[in-house]
């Protein structure tokens, strides 16, 4: 030890004087000094650490509404609820939300070649893309709508699929009320229309004709109506809704239903109460020049002893609903035809058969009196037909009984037929 670096009474351990210290000494960094300062600096950056996590795990928030439109338009009473939704805006600022948040990662991790295209994967990349087609909403009333109702537009989603991508959508339900629609004009879509009734009862058909083009017509019945049936025509929008219609021209139609009552068609006759006494003085006359037609042509009977004939009933045979004949109705005369021959009277039974019998919309009767039935028979090589025996020689073409006709004239076509009798004596038998 040098006598410079001998202990002293004032230097017992023989340092050197701070001053004296070597410069490397002197720039040795003080530990305890340094680590006083990194303390703080490490705890606020940890802070930011912590605070930016937080933020960037907060879900974004974005208004539906900013990017809805909810409109009232059309007329008071049948006005439309319309909804216009941004697509464009709502997509983009789902893929910036997703930037922000960092969740676009998810999909490029969806999107590695590597990666295998799961359901999930796929929803999330078609979610980056076209976020707005997993919106849907439902409207509580979108048509006739009317001054004061209240709109009311709720938006359906998958939060669950929105939550992965730290995404949070506000304002699920967006509210309006109908105000200030205009009053839209009314227009009779019946009026100069014309419902005519034609042909035959119960075959009558109907026609439309006449009508608004704008507008078609549909009746319930177009055929088989009769007299006091009530058809039911209903007019309805060609080519338009109501409200496309009101839009357009400024009106909708009302009422849309109209009722009308078959009337005018004529019928074929189907009571006795139906028929005239003049149309019944026309079939007497016919039927008596038949029944002395029937007479001269039987040559065993002279015209001097025809002594006449008395009509001594009726059958009228009506078609039932849904048989198919020809003959719509049919009315049998019932005769009671005297003959006498020597110094005897002899008494039979002649029938005459009329059918398709008109009762015209006037109240008169119409048919074709030459358009009748009548007996049939002779003697020419046998006896043959409606023939009856008067005497041993003598024989004449009808019936001895008023059964005999009514067997064939009426119960032999009850199976397509109704029938009704008036005889306003007993029958002679």
């Amino acid at each position: 030890m040098s006598a410079e670096e001998k202990p002293s009474e004032d230097n017992p351990a023989g340092e050197k004087p701070a001053e004296e210290k070597s410069d490397a000494e002197s720039r040795k960094p003080d530990k305890a000094a340094v680590c006083k300062k990194a303390i703080p600096t490490a705890a606020v950056l940890i802070l930011c650490l912590c605070v930016f996590a937080i933020i960037r795990s907060m879900p974004v928030t974005l208004k539906l509404s900013d990017y809805t439109t909810l409109t009232v338009e059309g007329y008071d009473g049948i006005a439309s609820a319309k909804v216009d939704f941004d697509s464009d805006a709502f997509n983009r600022d789902v893929k910036e939300a997703m930037q922000k948040k960092g969740t676009d990662r998810l999909l490029e991790a969806a999107g590695d070649e590597d990666s295998v295209l799961d359901n999930d994967i796929l929803e999330d990349l078609l979610f980056a893309s076209y976020a707005d087609s997993f919106l849907s909403w439902d409207l509580n009333k979108s048509s006739g709508i009317s001054n004061g109702d209240e709109i009311e537009l709720t938006f359906r989603y998958d939060k669950e699929l929105l939550e992965k991508f730290r995404i949070q959508l506000e304002g699920d339900t967006i509210s309006m009320t109908a105000d200030g629609l205009p009053e839209v004009g009314v227009m009779d879509p019946f009026e100069g229309l014309e419902v005519t009734f034609s042909d035959i009862e119960p075959n009558g058909k109907v026609t439309v004709t006449n009508g608004d083009d704008r507008m078609v017509y549909r009746t319930d019945r177009n055929n088989e109506v009769s007299n006091g049936d009530t058809v039911t025509v209903t007019a309805d929008y060609r080519t338009y809704s109501e409200e496309q219609f009101a839009e357009m021209y400024g009106e909708i139609a009302s009422p849309l239903e109209k009722t009308y009552t078959v009337e005018g068609l004529d019928s074929y006759l189907s009571s006795f109460d139906q028929l005239t006494e003049a149309f019944l003085e026309t079939l007497d006359k016919q039927s008596r020049d038949v029944i002395a037609q029937s007479i001269s042509d039987n040559r065993k009977i002279e015209q001097s002893q025809y002594k006449g004939a008395d009509r001594t009933g009726m059958y009228l045979l009506t078609k039932k609903k849904g048989t198919y004949t020809w003959k719509e109705n049919r009315l049998v005369l019932v005769y009671t035809v005297h003959c006498k021959i020597g110094e005897k009277t002899y008494d039979y039974f002649y029938p005459v058969e009329y059918r398709n019998i008109l009762v015209l919309h006037d109240g008169k009767i119409s048919t074709n009196v030459m358009n009748y039935d009548k007996p049939e028979g002779g003697q020419f090589f046998g006896i043959y037909g409606d023939v009856i025996k008067l005497t041993e020689e003598i024989y004449a073409v009808g019936f001895d009984t008023i059964d005999q006709i009514f067997n064939k004239y009426v119960a032999s076509h009850v199976e397509e037929y109704n029938y009704q009798e008036q005889f306003p004596g007993e029958k002679e038998e």
